[in-house]
């Protein structure tokens, strides 16, 4: 069974279009003209004179253990998975992001489609959302625990050196060694000299723990008090009495349902507003681009979208998202349940209940009745979890006389959304980009069904159609159950809008074929597979942890 495609990402270089697809550890650049794949990367390439090296080592004898027991270091290297990619406007280089070694590459793509590595900065925390400030010039990275790093793009390092500058784990500053200020001429009992013992057994472990820092150029620009989920870096036109100026600034989203805006470096420091309006984690954070960049839509673990006129802090609009998984599961003969509990277990949980809810019952001396709670109750958790997966618009296109188009007045605005474990697209028409939404209802909804779970889309230029990378490993509707290993199945589908149905397309054919025959391409930790795809609802904070 083939690795699915975890990521997609349209690159427009002037007027060719090409499609960037990251499949485990490999990145995939295809021309969309000729449906071919111009060029594979993958990080495994890096890591194979790492190997080589470890392979010659001598064996190394265990002393605790019996003489003829032997053993050779470990010399398996798994390559790192690509987690995010993102490209410069100009669709000169590609930004990407590893999980397991917490890396952010910069590769270079030339007017043949080739990809090449021109960096690798390692942080010291994972990275959890990337985006490029308005000029190309600098990468801004939010890592798990709230802080957003300024990267340039080519490090100052490069300038002049080889073409690849890698950088190495995170350097420790030197610490001045720990001298107690007892010594053996001060210390007269037993019970001292033990102590100054232990003390200066500790202080190389202690110099051991010093807090890593970074060799490579970076500039801490803001943090969070939790973990960074999403961000955005957008160029807004102001009109001045004199003249128009082009103001950046940053959008951040945390697990604290908060969403915050920053001004652009270098006076990031500065905070100009929040938008408050959700109760659960947010993980998608969407710009409209035909929108002149005003309009933002989030979403999460609510049961909604938002959209906001974010640099007012005013909610536009409150798009259902309960109401339009509903109208899915009418179309479905069966409903899945992405956590399916077995009767045993859900016995176990109405007896804890009904304890619990007499116990609550007598406490406060009231007539209601434990299992009416306990109904209640059960159907609070019953009730399927939304985790929001993604939120895209409809890009920015040139007309005619080559100048970027945005919205006409009247147009209505396309939103497109997935949720985690949900077999669908689904599309979201408000009446226009800039009016506000009183009424839910007078927001079109349309659903996309799909062969599988979706994990990234990549939308047309016109909006018509959308390029989906789907799960073939688990099965729809479902982010723990695998599919039959005999089951052939796809893992790009393109989707016409207009007409909600799949359409053929050479350029999907061709990544549905692709590594078809190739064993490294094929899935072997399921587990692992499942932590990459499936991440958002992980999210959601549980009981005990502060909301």
């Amino acid at each position: 069974m083939q690795h699915p495609y975890q990521c997609f990402r349209a690159v427009q270089r002037g007027d060719k279009a090409f499609v960037l697809a990251a499949c485990g550890a490999r990145l995939l650049m295809l021309d969309t003209s000729t449906s071919k794949i111009l060029s594979t990367w993958t990080t495994e390439d890096e890591k194979s004179n790492v190997a080589a090296e470890k392979d010659s080592s001598p064996e190394i004898t265990i002393s605790d253990e019996p003489a003829k027991k032997k053993r050779k270091p470990n010399t398996q290297t798994s390559a790192a998975s690509l987690t995010e990619i993102i490209t410069t406007r100009d669709g000169h280089y590609v930004i990407a992001t590893t999980g397991e070694d917490k890396s952010v590459l910069v590769l270079g793509l030339d007017d043949s489609g080739v990809l090449s590595l021109l960096s690798r900065r390692r942080m010291p925390k994972r990275p959890c959302a990337i985006a490029m400030t308005p000029d190309d010039l600098t990468i801004l990275v939010g890592d798990k625990f709230g802080d957003v790093y300024g990267l340039p793009l080519h490090p100052p390092a490069s300038d002049g050196g080889p073409p690849v500058a890698e950088t190495k784990e995170p350097v420790k500053p030197s610490a001045r060694p720990f001298r107690p200020s007892a010594t053996d001429l001060t210390v007269h009992t037993g019970r001292n000299r033990r102590a100054l013992e232990a003390q200066l057994k500790q202080a190389p472990n202690d110099a051991q723990k010093a807090p890593a820092g970074l060799d490579f150029a970076h500039e801490l620009l803001l943090g969070h008090v939790s973990m960074l989920t999403s961000i955005a870096c957008v160029p807004v036109s102001v009109k001045l009495p004199d003249k128009t100026n082009t103001r950046t600034y940053i959008l951040t989203a945390d697990r604290d349902e908060h969403i915050r805006v920053s001004r652009g470096p270098p006076q990031s420091y500065v905070i100009e507003n929040y938008c408050f309006g959700h109760t659960q984690f947010i993980s998608s954070l969407c710009i409209l681009p035909r929108s002149s960049n005003t309009i933002l839509v989030s979403g999460g673990g609510d049961d909604y979208l938002l959209v906001w006129d974010w640099r007012n802090s005013k909610q536009l609009a409150k798009i259902d998202l309960r109401a339009a998984l509903s109208k899915y599961w009418d179309q479905v003969p069966v409903r899945l349940r992405k956590d399916k509990k077995t009767q045993t277990q859900t016995a176990n949980d109405e007896a804890m209940l009904l304890q619990d809810s007499r116990e609550a019952v007598g406490k406060a001396e009231q007539s209601t009745n434990p299992e009416e709670l306990v109904s209640e109750q059960l159907d609070d958790e019953n009730e399927e979890k939304i985790a929001v997966a993604g939120i895209w618009g409809v890009p920015l296109q040139d007309n005619e006389n080559g100048e970027t188009s945005v919205a006409e007045a009247g147009e209505k605005a396309s939103v497109f959304c997935t949720l985690e474990g949900v077999p669908a697209v689904f599309h979201f028409l408000l009446p226009s980009y800039d009016t506000e939404v009183s009424d839910s209802t007078s927001i079109e909804v349309q659903v996309l069904p799909l062969a599988g779970n979706p994990l990234d889309v990549v939308v047309t230029s016109d909006g018509k159609q959308l390029l989906v990378a789907i799960d073939n490993v688990h099965e729809p509707g479902t982010i723990t159950e695998l599919r039959k290993a005999s089951a052939v199945t796809r893992r790009v589908q393109c989707i016409d809008v207009e007409q909600r149905q799949e359409v053929p397309s050479e350029s999907v054919t061709a990544l549905n074929e692709h590594l078809t025959t190739d064993a490294d391409g094929a899935v072997e930790d399921t587990k692992g597979l499942s932590g990459l795809l499936y991440s958002i609802e992980t999210l959601r904070k549980r009981g005990g942890e502060d909301a």
